[in-house]
């Protein structure tokens, strides 16, 4: 796990009752901070305690500083299209498509969602080894989302589970794992749900995210 640069989990305010656990992907300012979460949540859970996972920064900086704008986006699309469209794209290696359309793309995205799975697998260890009776509320948006995801997939072989709720929003992780959801709802309290919150305007996943995994996987 060591892999998994600038990993640290900061309590950000006190409180009672689940814990809830925000969870970024792509960020746009160099000073990480949870305000947004914070005011998001302060209707709903205003006495909750509040922690703020922190992985891979520069990463995810990088990849929100550099996000293609529709122009690059649609020129990646085509860029696949030469190489023979759709039947070309189911034998292309996601890796190798990385690769030759990184003049497009220019982001570190394939990286980003490895190191988001070790990321979930890492927190799904510490979460098990915590003693909160009250249990979890899982908030991760975009690559973070991904982070939860594999985090709900590892606590499942749990016999207890710990999570009360998960909220995945623009989430870029697939959706056809039938067999991975089955496991990761395992790990959410019988009582409890999983929202997943999504845009069908959102042209990093409808474009980038598909072409990075060479429209193998389609996000939730």
């Amino acid at each position: 796990f060591g892999d998994i640069k600038d990993f640290k989990i900061e309590k950000v305010r006190r409180g009672a009752g689940p814990a809830l656990i925000f969870i970024d992907g792509f960020l746009t300012q160099k000073k990480q901070h949870c305000d947004d979460w914070l005011e998001g949540v302060k209707e709903v859970y205003p006495n909750n305690p509040c922690y703020y996972v922190s992985w891979e920064s520069g990463t995810l900086l990088k990849l929100g500083l550099n996000l293609p704008k529709e122009k690059l986006v649609l020129a990646a699309g085509k860029e696949l299209a030469k190489r023979g469209g759709k039947a070309a794209a189911k034998k292309i290696n996601p890796l190798s498509w990385v690769t030759m359309s990184s003049n497009v793309i220019a982001n570190p995205w394939h990286t980003s969602m490895r190191k988001a799975q070790m990321t979930g697998v890492l927190l799904a260890d510490i979460l098990a080894r915590t003693n909160h009776k009250e249990g979890f509320i899982l908030m991760g948006h975009s690559l973070g989302a991904r982070v939860a995801y594999y985090l709900l997939e590892a606590l499942s072989t749990k016999s207890k589970a710990r999570v009360q709720r998960a909220y995945l929003l623009g989430g870029a992780v697939g959706k056809d794992d039938d067999d991975g959801w089955t496991k990761a709802m395992k790990a959410i309290r019988s009582t409890g749900k999983l929202y997943n919150c999504y845009t069908s305007n959102d042209m990093i996943l409808e474009r980038l995210y598909r072409n990075v995994t060479a429209r193998r996987s389609y996000p939730i």
